[in-house]
This record gives structure tokens, C-alpha cells and sequence, in this order.
């Protein structure tokens, strides 16, 4: 009988920690949110639905380094060319490994048998490809001068081919073991090699990576560039249509000529305009690390998927499924793709990397590295599984809520969640035990103590029957603990600088708490950057950043105290926006600071909101003008003699001009040669051209603005 489970969510309050209104969710539905996990014998299908994966045989694997490529006899025994060694070794079905031949280089990463069943091994570096007949027999069947074999393929009538790097090609080699470049590549790798039915051969290259058809003939064309550094594999489905993995970025800018003939005379390269318009947008749209492209029989070309995260390292094409398999890293995934494009993760290896699928005799082998296993993918399904999901971050201390799901289960299978918490990023002995399973339909209160981290387990279990347990959806609720405001900066512009906004073609002093008559006050979302600067009398703007960890709404509470007392008076207790203009003709002269208290009073029960508070730099409130005293003014012939002193009373003078009409003002300096003081002395003589007036006028600014002026006339 089938199960469906679905559990609500469900909202929790606690008033034993300082706790916002609102809890938050975290929600795993779908693809996109269960691939961050580890996928442990579990497969992600169809819309990101979890079920259990196909099962593996493993293999019993000798202890070497790394695996490199593998080939299947007809009885089911499979060759094994590994690195660094060197070796290959044999795997009989139930039986242990056993070196089969030892070659002379590094690597052996290629093997093929031919008709007859006779294993060839190619060898990298300084390639040389062996012809192996029994145990412990063979011999260098072909030395071309490359230094890598990356691929070798069988194609019928004694012929073998031969896949090479650096100088980037194919060989032709007869059952003799005579060689013929079949094709010269302008690449200088040829990375792997499929055989067509009318014994065409697809290749692809590396450097500027493109999908080669190669016939028989020595005929080469391009049929795909998917605009990567290397077509790492090809495949054929059973209607004709191609299957290439693409990887990287190409080393340098993509050529406008096509690549060079070979010397040899039955060579020729041609540039295939199979599908013209399909090609250019697939090539112009950036593949990514890794993609999969599909090329119909048509020429038509579509990505069916691709990664930023993950490097394809083998494809394969599975007809009885009918889909093509992808094994990447550094997750040592396996993902099956089919025609439409619809992927799924059918597991996850222990291993590092997924490096090569061999499709033997309507299953695939699987070859793994760090650390390296052979294994045969089979149809049924595993009988248990799980599924870790990446740690989640609720920012602060948070307090669990409820853990939810939604899933089926066919009789005989079980779901089953755990948790568990901690408050470092990685687990470790200093997190939590795994929680008891969570079990009820209902969905169930979170058990894990109260922390930071947060991770959840699935467990899939098949008792009995051929269908798994599938998991859709798992939700979980916190409630983060109350984290008291921040307010991190309180910056004061100059005197009489204001931000005016307009709203409706009306002018407003950002920041100010009373309109004019006949302004209307606006909302707090009036953005600063709207707004335009300018200059208002009297104004002090004030401008502030505050930060909340919870993400809560804030309002201010804004106070001013004058240097010298101890009472804040208040100005604005529910203030909105981070700014104020403050009317400084509303207060004393004096030095003043000002204190920005943020709260999360919106998005908290009463008594439970939290505030922060700064106050800003010490700022001068000055709204009186210089003074003047002792100022003369004696004319002596064409000259006056003028002497004066100015003072003020809070502000440093800043400039000090004198008139005498017609003539123009003129600035003037103190005695001492900068005017800097709150007090300076002035002494100086004046031009007087004929026809000047008698009325000298002094204007005095000081650095709030303010503006002091004196009149004093003379004799004529």
C-alpha cells in the first residue's frame, strides 16, 4: 500500500530566548536545493525527487594508484590499465586481480579488443601502443612518434585506431601493425574516438576543443564546436544522434581558418555546414566548465546540461535506457541525461572522481579514483540509502522549530530523518549526537539542542519490494535569537548642507522632522540617493548605518546633549529614515553631540525588542556672527590705515574681506598670516584711487557660515 505524507508548517513562539516575530524556514524541494548535499546511495530523478540509486557490483580492484581505462571480454572478464605502474591487470567475474602484462611507461589509459578478442593497450607518456595475446605475452605492436595513446578503437577488418597527443591526430594500423596518419589535427591532442556504422569515426579535440567525423578516406570536417577546451568524450544513441561532453575554457581565441591538412595524401579538412544556424548559437553562448551537447542526425545542436562546479570525465550512452550517462568530479557523481535534457543524479561515490564508463554487454562499468574502485552499475535498486544535506547557517543562535516532509512510501519502505547541531561551520565531535529518527506523519519538533548549524539526514530502506521510499520536500523552522541592533556609523555633514527630495515637484529637506507650512512630510523610503544637495541656513544634517543580524525593521530614537550636562534631551522618538536635519536656530550656541539609539521594536513582542546606540562626532551649533572691536580707519592722502580686531565666540574665522567702493572686495590677512583663530588682530593700509567713497565696509565669515560685518567711514 502507498503512503503520501505531507506535514504543514508549522510556526512556533518561545518566550525563554529574546526571539523575533517571525521564524524562518529552510525548504529542500527540488534539484537545485538537494544537489548541494551527499548523496550516499541515493539518486536525485525527475523534478529533484530523492529515491534510492541503482545498485553497484563491486569489483575487486588490484592496489594501485590509479585506474585508467578498462575493457570487457565476451565471458564477462575485464582488463584493467592502471597508473602509475603501469600495468594491466585481469578480472575474472569472482576472482581476484592479477597482473596480466607490464608495459614500460607510467600509464596504460587505453584499452581495446579487437574481433578476435586480442587486447591492445595504449601508454602514455612516450606512447607506445602493446598487442597482448595471453598472460605475461605481447609485445610493441605500434611506436608512433607521440607522446600520449589517449585512445584506442576497433574498427572492424583488422583496423585499429589510434587516438594520439602532442602532435595531435588519428593512425590508421593494420593488423601488421603498420601505421598511416589518418588525420592531422591543427590541435594538438586528439582525446577520444566513437566508430559511426557506415565506419565513419568521430573524434574530439583538445586546445580548441571540436567534434571531428573522419572517414575512411582520410576525410576530416568539424561537426560541432562547442566553444570549450576540449571534447573530452563521444557517443552514439541508436537513432543516430551524437552525445559529446565539452570541458573548459579555451587556451587561446578561436581561429577563423580551419585546421591544416596533414602531409599524407588521403587527408583532406573541410569545415561541415551541416546546420549553420544551430552551430553559431550554440558556440556563442559560454559552455561553462563542463557541458553536454546532443548534434542530431540533422546537424541541429542542444545543450542538454552543463556545470560551473562539476568536470565531465567520461560519457556513455545507455540504449536500453536510453540515456546518457555522466561521470564528473570532484564529486564522483553519476548523472544520466536523457534526449530532453531531464537529469538526475542517480549517486555519489566515495571516490573523488567518476573517470570512466565502459558500456559492456547491456550494463556499464565504472571506473573511480581517489580512492580508486571498479564497479558494475546494475538495474535494481539498492535496498538502503542517504541522503546528508550541507550544513545549514542560521546566521545567529537560533531555537529549532518543527522538521516537516512530504514523500511516499510503497509498502515495505521507510524514510527515515535525523538531525543534528552544533555552532562551528564543520561538523565535529564538539556538535551534537545524531537525533532519534523522526517518524510521525505529523512531522515532529526538531530535537537537536538549540545552535547555530543545523544538518538533516535521510535515511531511504527497501524491506522488501522492487519500488523505493521518495522524499520531496523536508522544511524546517527556527526562530533566530534577538541580536540587538548595530549602529555602526554617525557621520555630520558641514553647516547648511541638506538633501532635498522632491516628491510631486515639492521640495523636502531630507531628514527634516517638521515640513514647512504648505510641505508635506514623505515616508521614510525616500531613497538619499534621490535627492539632490544643497544649501539651507541654520541646518545640521546627520547621517547614520545601522545593522540588524536578524534582518528586523528598525525605527530611531534621536537625542542631543550640549557639552557639559548629563541629560540627553530628546528630539524624535520613532524616527524612520537614517537621517536627520537638525534646525540648529533651535538651540543654544554651544558644542553638541548627538545620539542615534536604533530599535527592533517593529518586529518584536513588547519588552522583548532590543537596541544599539552611537553618538556622533561633537559638532558646533554657532548661529552668531563675528564681532568686531578697535576698528580705525585713518586716511592718510591716498592711503587709509585700517586696524581691527575680530572675534568669535565658538568658530574659527575663516575669511576676512574689505570694501571701499568703486573698488572691488579685496581678502584680507592677520597679523600673524593665516586666519585660523577664533580671535584674530588685523592691521593693514589701502589704496585710495581718487574718487573712492568714505565708507569702508569689513565682512568677517567665520566656519558655521555665520557672517559678521562692520561699517566704518573715514575722513575724506
Amino acid at each position: 500500500m502507498k503512503k503520501t505524507l505531507f506535514v504543514p508548517a508549522v510556526i512556533l513562539a518561545s518566550a525563554a530566548l529574546l526571539l523575533p516575530v517571525q521564524p524562518k524556514r529552510w525548504t529542500y524541494a527540488g534539484a537545485a536545493d538537494f544537489l548541494g548535499g551527499k548523496f550516499l546511495g541515493v539518486s536525485s530523478v525527475g523534478e529533484g525527487f530523492l529515491v534510492l540509486a541503482p545498485r553497484e557490483e563491486p569489483r575487486e580492484g588490484p592496489a594501485e594508484e590509479f585506474f585508467l581505462s578498462v575493457v570487457e571480454s565476451r565471458d564477462g572478464t575485464l582488463f584493467l590499465g592502471t597508473g602509475h605502474g603501469g600495468k594491466v591487470y585481469r578480472l575474472p567475474r569472482g576472482g581476484r586481480p592479477e597482473v596480466y602484462y607490464q608495459t614500460a611507461e607510467m600509464d596504460v589509459t587505453c584499452l581495446a579488443l579487437d574481433e578476435r578478442e586480442v587486447l591492445y593497450a595504449g601508454t602514455s607518456p612516450n606512447g607506445k601502443i602493446y598487442k597482448i595475446t595471453n598472460k605475461d605475452t605481447g609485445d610493441t605492436f605500434f611506436n608512433p612518434d607521440e607522446k600520449y595513446i589517449w585512445d584506442l578503437l576497433s574498427a572492424g577488418q583488422g583496423r585499429l585506431l589510434a587516438a594520439v597527443g602532442e602532435g595531435g591526430g588519428i593512425y590508421e594500423i593494420s593488423a601488421e601493425g603498420v601505421g598511416r596518419p589518418l588525420m592531422k589535427a591543427a590541435e594538438s591532442h586528439v582525446l577520444c574516438l566513437s566508430l559511426e556504422p557506415n565506419g565513419d569515426v568521430l573524434a574530439g579535440s583538445a586546445g580548441n576543443g571540436y567534434l571531428y567525423r573522419v572517414t575512411r578516406a582520410g576525410k576530416a570536417s568539424v561537426v560541432f564546436d562547442p566553444s570549450s577546451a576540449e571534447v573530452k568524450a563521444v557517443a552514439r544513441d541508436g537513432r543516430g544522434d551524437i552525445y559529446l561532453a565539452a570541458c573548459g575554457t579555451p587556451a587561446k581565441p578561436r581561429r577563423a581558418e580551419v585546421p591544416a591538412a596533414a602531409a599524407a595524401a588521403p587527408v583532406e579538412i573541410t569545415v561541415s555546414a551541416a546546420a549553420p544556424a544551430a552551430v553559431a548559437r550554440a558556440a556563442a553562448a559560454p559552455a561553462g566548465p563542463s557541458a553536454l551537447f546532443r548534434v542530431g542526425s540533422d546537424g541541429r545542436t542542444v545543450k542538454l546540461w552543463a556545470s560551473e562546479d562539476e568536470f565531465i570525465h567520461d560519457l556513455a550512452w545507455d540504449e536500453g535506457r536510453k540515456l546518457a550517462l555522466l561521470g564528473t568530479g570532484n564529486q564522483g557523481r553519476l548523472y544520466a541525461v536523457d534526449a530532453a535534457g531531464k537529469s538526475s543524479l542517480l549517486f555519489q561515490k566515495t571516490s573523488e572522481q567518476l573517470t570512466v564508463l565502459h558500456p559492456a554487454a547491456g550494463k556499464t562499468v565504472l571506473l573511480s579514483n581517489n580512492p580508486a574502485r571498479v564497479d558494475v552499475l546494475q538495474p535494481e535498486l539498492r535496498t538502503e540509502g542517504e541522503y546528508l544535506s550541507p550544513v545549514l547557517d542560521a546566521e545567529l543562535f537560533a531555537s529549532w522549530g518543527r522538521i516537516a516532509w512530504q514523500g511516499e512510501l510503497p509498502s515495505g519502505t521507510s524514510l527515515q530523518l535525523q538531525t543534528r547541531s552544533g555552532n562551528a561551520p564543520e561538523p565535529s565531535g564538539a556538535w551534537s549526537e545524531w537525533s532519534p529518527p523522526y517518524q510521525k506523519t505529523e512531522g515532529e519538533p526538531v530535537l537537536s539542542p538549540g545552535g547555530r548549524y543545523l544538518q538533516f539526514r535521510v535515511l531511504f530502506k527497501i524491506a522488501s519490494g522492487r519500488l523505493s521510499p521518495t522524499l520531496r520536500r523536508v522544511d524546517i523552522h527556527y526562530l533566530q535569537a534577538n541580536a540587538a541592533p548595530v549602529v555602526t556609523k554617525v557621520m555630520v555633514l558641514p553647516p547648511d548642507e541638506v538633501f532635498i527630495k522632491s516628491p510631486r515637484g515639492e521640495e523636502v529637506i531630507l531628514g527634516s522632522p517638521r515640513p514647512s507650512v504648505g510641505d508635506k512630510k514623505e515616508s521614510a523610503e525616500e531613497s538619499l540617493a534621490m535627492a539632490k544637495k544643497t544649501s539651507r541656513r541654520g541646518f545640521r544634517t546627520f547621517l547614520w548605518q545601522a545593522e540588524d543580524g536578524n534582518g528586523d525593521l528598525l525605527i530611531y530614537s534621536l537625542s542631543v546633549r550640549r557639552a557639559g550636562e548629563s541629560a540627553w534631551r530628546l528630539l524624535e522618538k520613532s524616527w524612520e529614515e537614517p537621517a536627520y536635519a537638525l534646525d540648529t536656530l533651535t538651540l543654544p550656541d554651544g558644542v553638541y553631540e548627538l545620539k542615534v539609539a536604533a530599535s527592533d521594536k517593529p518586529s518584536n513582542p513588547a519588552g522583548l525588542e532590543l537596541q544599539g546606540e552611537r553618538t556622533s562626532p561633537p559638532l558646533t551649533i554657532d548661529n552668531t556672527p563675528p564681532a568686531f572691536k578697535n576698528v580705525t580707519a585713518v586716511r592718510e592722502g591716498a592711503k587709509l590705515r585700517v586696524g581691527f580686531e575680530v572675534m568669535d565666540a565658538l568658530s574659527p574665522l575663516l575669511e576676512v574681506r574689505v570694501l571701499v567702493r568703486p573698488q572691488e572686495w579685496q581678502t584680507v590677512f592677520p597679523k600673524d598670516g593665516i586666519c585660523d583663530s577664533k580671535q584674530e588682530t588685523f592691521s593693514f593700509v589701502l589704496d585710495l584711487p581718487a574718487g573712492s567713497d568714505d565708507l569702508l565696509t569689513i565682512v568677517a565669515l567665520d566656519e558655521s557660515g555665520n557672517r559678521g560685518v562692520h561699517r566704518q567711514t573715514f575722513a575724506r
